[in-house]
């Protein structure tokens, strides 16, 4: 049939067509007729360097943090190393670069049955490394599945790796030697050899107990193994032994019951580690045994001081738990035991004076508890609530840079760029609301302060007006003016994003919100283009941060300072602080702090008063200022009535505050309480002296 034949003709030069631009058959059936083969090639990955000064690379280790790992080679020789390579050199600050480099200097000196021998260091194109040996048995972290079931064998590991540490912190051969705290143990730094021994790696962040402090502008390491006292220190009080014990117990938690203690993102770690405890161990994996629980709880005691002074007790106490034996190196024995023999061999003698010495104690402590109850009890509640404020203000700290994080991301985004240097006015702008997580509104203003994009629909009057007397512009423009400097003077053309800038709380104009927001100016070459900022409304919580603290009788918030309306523009800056995060807030509800004076607070936290002659806002780090301690404290927010003590701690350099609180009415219950029993304590104690005499009388007539 002729039909069939010219069918035939089309699909063969059909057939022949179906190529790709290079050259490629597309078989009829490929997906979107795509090349397979140019596919593949597109998914192979870029070629990297294949030398690193006198060294051939043979392929990648790892890499975690700032740092790469390669198995390595040297020229003319057939040994395999492990060489670590700074990587993002560009993007790191000089803390970061110096940590690098103190590494091979500290673990150099160290004994190579403990810890990972560095062989040298160098840099290549102004680029650090340096050599390790290689240790082909991989990291802990690549084993934990071996002793998710075998809680023994992982507390016979967890004593060689605690040997290791005891190590570092006292050689027995060089008691000269300072004691060296690791501050970064976790399962990815612990390796393994061809012997199957744990060594201890990375000291980056390593410190000598009796040597200089190494001091870090923030905390540094993985918040899961990192002690409270190492997350955020208070006071004067040094780091000691017992926060690497805190990890050891965090990484044995782990062999134990396959995850860490406490689990989520960075900001709900500190949150967990200051409100809650890690869940029983034996609830996780009930073939654990009792002695074994005892003995990692021990060394995840928030109070360093309650912990396992030494990674050798820690150890000791391990053994024993393996032998059925009760844990010895950390909580005290109790006393009952030492009184049970001499109870035997003078019972009256005893009893008669156990009797006396209880009645004695409890009518003095009456007395005495009568008169100084109520200011002890207000002494604890403030030490307590100084220490929730300093762990509460880490959580804000972290989320806070979240929120900057996010916004200098959205800001490199083509399409929010589009909007920017586009004629038209997006309103609303729906490149802009498929953004909007986690922000309550987004907006674009140009450099006059003119609104360019919205995530809500406003009127023309409304995108007539200029915002630029807002503390978020302002603070955008400071920034500006250096990033678009710097740019210009590097000859970049492309649109740049310097950091972000937390603001002062305002009420908003759109939605009659009180809200605080977080800008980051938009520069190409030496031009401002704009900014973009990100909104978040008053409420009970912030982000993923759960600031209150009711559970315990307390109230946590976070105060904000406050900017000035269009009203004011022209006036001073407020020196209001008003409630951004309160337990009894509702959303966007605007709440002003009545007392104590807001400049006392600053002055008391070392934070400037609010002015305009700042040189540019200052990037959101922690600092450490002692807290602020108010015993007569009014919280202004209804259901919160009443006399409280507070404390006030400061989350960063931008003047956001935690304030932690417990009523004064709560704390005088012990006084009074111990007033109404010293005296009817008698009763029972005439009672009891009673039964002793009958008891006594009993006892002689038996012998």
């Amino acid at each position: 049939m002729p039909g069939a034949g010219v069918a035939r003709a089309t699909t063969r030069r059909a057939l022949r067509l179906q190529r790709c631009s290079e050259g490629h058959p597309i078989p009829l059936d490929a997906p979107e007729l795509l090349c397979p083969v140019c596919l593949l090639e597109l998914a192979t990955p870029p070629k990297v360097a294949t030398r690193i000064g006198p060294f051939q690379l043979l392929g990648p280790l790892g890499e975690g943090g700032f740092g790469r790992v390669y198995l390595a080679r040297r020229d003319g020789q057939t040994l395999t190393v492990a060489l670590k390579l700074l990587r993002h050199l560009d993007l790191l600050d000089e803390e970061s670069v110096a940590r690098f480099r103190r590494e091979p200097s500290v673990s150099a000196k160290l004994d190579p049955r403990y810890v990972v021998q560095v062989l040298e260091a160098g840099e290549h194109d102004s680029v650090p490394y340096f050599t390790m040996e290689y240790l082909a048995g991989g990291t802990l972290r690549e084993r934990m599945h071996q002793y998710r079931s075998a809680p023994h064998r992982a507390a016979e590991l967890m004593i060689r790796i605690a040997e290791a540490v005891q190590y570092l912190h006292r050689d027995p051969e060089h008691p000269d030697r300072a004691p060296i705290l690791h501050r970064d143990l976790k399962p990815e730094n612990i390796l393994f050899g061809a012997d199957d021994e744990p060594r201890l790696s990375d000291f980056g962040i390593a410190k000598l107990a009796r040597g200089p402090s190494w001091a870090l502008s923030r905390p540094v390491g993985c918040p899961a193994y990192m002690a409270p006292e190492q997350l955020y220190p208070t006071g004067r009080r040094e780091l000691t032994a017992a926060a690497d014990v805190y990890a050891l117990g965090a990484i044995l938690y782990e062999l134990f019951t396959g995850r860490p203690p406490f689990e989520g993102t960075d900001p709900q770690i500190v949150t967990q580690l200051r409100d809650e405890e890690p869940p029983p161990p034996r609830r996780l994996a009930p073939q654990l045994d009792r002695f074994l629980e005892t003995v990692v709880l021990n060394a995840l005691e928030k109070d360093p001081s309650r912990r396992y002074r030494s990674a050798a007790g820690f150890a000791q106490d391990l053994r024993r738990a393996l032998q059925k034996k009760p844990p010895e190196e950390a909580p005290p024995i109790p006393t009952s035991a030492r009184l049970r023999l001499s109870l035997k061999r003078h019972p009256v003698r005893v009893a008669f004076g156990a009797w006396l010495l209880a009645l004695l104690c409890v009518l003095g402590f009456g007395l005495s508890a009568a008169l100084s109850a109520r200011e002890q009890t207000l002494e604890r509640e403030q030490q307590t609530n100084a220490s929730i404020a300093a762990m509460q203000a880490v959580a804000v700290n972290l989320q806070l840079r979240a929120y900057e994080q996010r916004i200098s991301q959205l800001a490199r985004d083509p399409e929010v760029i589009a909007l920017l240097e586009g004629t038209s006015i997006g309103n609303p702008s729906p490149v802009l609301i498929e953004r909007l997580p986690p922000f309550e509104t987004m907006f674009l203003l140009g450099p006059t302060g003119l609104p360019r994009a919205r995530t809500s629909r406003k009127s023309a009057e409304y995108l007539a007006r200029s915002f630029s007397f807002r503390d978020y512009y302002k603070g955008a423009r400071a920034l500006a003016r250096e990033a678009c400097v710097s740019e210009a003077a590097a000859g970049s053309s492309a649109v740049s994003t310097p950091r972000a800038f937390v603001a002062r709380a305002h009420l908003s104009e759109s939605d009659g919100h009180f809200e605080f927001a977080i800008s980051t100016p938009l520069c190409r070459g030496s031009t401002w283009l704009g900014l973009l900022a990100g909104t978040v409304a008053t409420d009970n919580v912030l982000g993923a941060v759960r600031v209150s603290g009711e559970r315990s009788g307390r109230v946590a918030a976070v105060l904000g300072p406050r900017d000035r309306d269009r009203a004011n523009a022209d006036r001073p800056l407020p020196n209001d602080l008003s409630f951004i995060v309160h337990p009894g807030l509702t959303k966007g509800q605007q709440i002003k702090l009545l007392w104590p004076e807001p400049a006392d607070i600053r002055a008391a936290l070392g934070l400037s008063l609010p002015s305009e002659s700042r040189p540019g806002p200052a990037p959101a780090r922690l600092r450490y200022a002692a807290p602020f301690r108010v015993d007569t404290y009014h919280d202004p927010v209804p259901g919160y009535e009443g006399t409280w003590s507070a404390v006030f701690a400061t989350a960063d350099e931008s003047g956001y505050i935690v304030a932690v609180s417990s009523r004064r009415d709560s704390t005088s219950v012990g006084s009074t309480l111990l007033s109404k029993l010293a005296l009817p304590a008698g009763v029972p104690f005439s009672i009891a002296l009673l039964g002793l005499v009958m008891w006594a009388i009993a006892v002689r007539t038996l012998r």
